[in-house]
Parts: structure tokens; C-alpha cells; sequence
């Protein structure tokens, strides 16, 4: 048995928002596990599972783990559950990936400035400020 809250149109909306992907991957998750069942394992008709199609289910179904997992980090994300499986690496990872995007930028930036301020030097002015040397004769 489900329990459904009381809400209103409102509050809908706003849980819509915020849980359509990761509805939107249970939901093709289930699709795609009940696919397999039915193909392969229904009461309709038991047949012997060749090795290929073996692959194929094992593939499908780390996919659809996958997605779900995934779609429950999202969602402990997005409510600040710190402590769930999967959070933590999550955040450290994120914040690796924005150390390394701005020391990217922070370079484009630099090779910028440096390029506009030889734009109006001398040749031998320019070398020497973009690379720290003196021109060679």
C-alpha cells in the first residue's frame, strides 16, 4: 500500500520540478526490467538463455542500475543528505572538477592579458614578456 500526502497544485508543481529525472530513470528503469522478464523469464514460455543474449541482459541491467543509482544520489543531493551512500564522493569529485575548470580559466585569462598587453610592444619587447626570455639575435 502507497501513502500519498495531501497537496496542492503548488506543491505539485514544485515536487514535479524537482524529481522529474529522476522519476523519468526509475520509470524507464522498470520498463526496461520488465522487458527482460517478460521476454525471458514469464510463466508464458520458459526458454534456455543463450550466452549472447545472457550479455545483452547484464548489460541492460547495469544500465538501469546505473541510472537508478544515480537518480538516488540526485535526489540525496538535492534534499543535503551528507551522509548518504554515494554523496561524499559525489562533492569531493565536484569539487576537484571546479578546482581543475578554474585553474583552466584562470590561464585562458592570463594568456589573454599577456597577449593584449604585447599587442603594442616591439618585437623583442613581446617575445620577452610572453615567454620570459630575450629575443635571440
Amino acid at each position: 500500500m502507497s501513502y500519498l500526502s495531501e497537496l496542492t497544485a503548488h506543491e505539485r508543481l514544485t515536487v514535479d520540478n524537482a524529481t522529474l529525472d529522476m522519476f523519468t530513470a526509475f520509470e524507464n528503469g522498470s520498463d526496461l526490467i520488465y522487458d527482460i522478464w517478460e521476454q525471458y523469464f514469464s510463466d508464458r514460455e520458459r526458454k534456455n538463455i543463450e550466452s549472447r543474449d545472457l550479455e545483452f541482459i547484464g548489460r541492460i541491467l547495469y544500465s538501469v542500475y546505473d541510472r537508478m543509482s544515480n537518480a538516488i544520489r540526485d535526489y540525496h543531493l538535492m534534499l543535503g543528505h551528507y551522509d548518504a551512500p554515494g554523496v561524499q564522493c559525489f562533492i569531493d569529485t565536484a569539487k576537484r572538477a571546479q578546482l581543475t575548470i578554474d585553474a583552466v580559466k584562470a590561464s585562458e585569462h592570463a594568456r589573454n592579458e599577456m597577449r593584449t598587453a604585447a599587442y603594442d610592444l616591439d618585437d623583442a619587447d613581446a617575445i620577452k614578456l610572453l615567454t620570459g626570455k630575450g629575443a635571440s639575435a
